[in-house]
């Protein structure tokens, strides 16, 4: 990065308490009509109108950013809210590859899971869980 030319002349003052710096920028037409409208309708200078307008939108940047960071704590204590809820209410939470469910009281995940499972599904499980019993089996038996 190339070092930048030494300023020439008397060094910058601060500014004075409540006095404003000077700021060019360039602007659509539009956008300078639409500001010119609004500081003729409150009586301001157009640089006085320039210089709310972008407080307000620096406001409003700060204050967004602080209510998105608030929805999403909220919408986290509402999820913990939401699980102990059910809990409380008798409701029994599985999780299994795919993700969690509930399961309301008085209802078993492995007979759900069963009886709306394929058939072929739950003889094939059935073999493994025989095949893996006959293989523990052996093992244990082994000096």
């Amino acid at each position: 990065m190339a070092a930048s030319a030494k300023r020439i002349g008397r060094p910058m003052k601060p500014p004075a308490p409540g006095a404003r710096a000077p700021m060019s920028l360039l602007v659509r037409p539009q956008l300078k009509r639409r500001i010119e409208q609004l500081a003729e309708r409150s009586g301001t200078t157009l640089a006085a109108e320039a210089e709310r307008l972008l407080q307000t939108a620096l406001n409003y940047e700060r204050v967004l950013g602080d209510h998105q960071t608030a929805l999403a704590r909220l919408g986290q204590m509402r999820q913990g809210l939401r699980e102990q809820i059910l809990r409380e209410d008798g409701f029994q939470r599985v999780t299994g590859l795919s993700g969690s469910v509930w399961f309301e009281p008085g209802v078993s995940p492995g007979k759900w899971i069963v009886d709306n499972a394929n058939p072929e599904v739950i003889e094939e499980m059935l073999e493994r869980a025989a095949t893996l019993g006959a293989v523990k089996a052996l093992q244990e038996r082994k000096p």
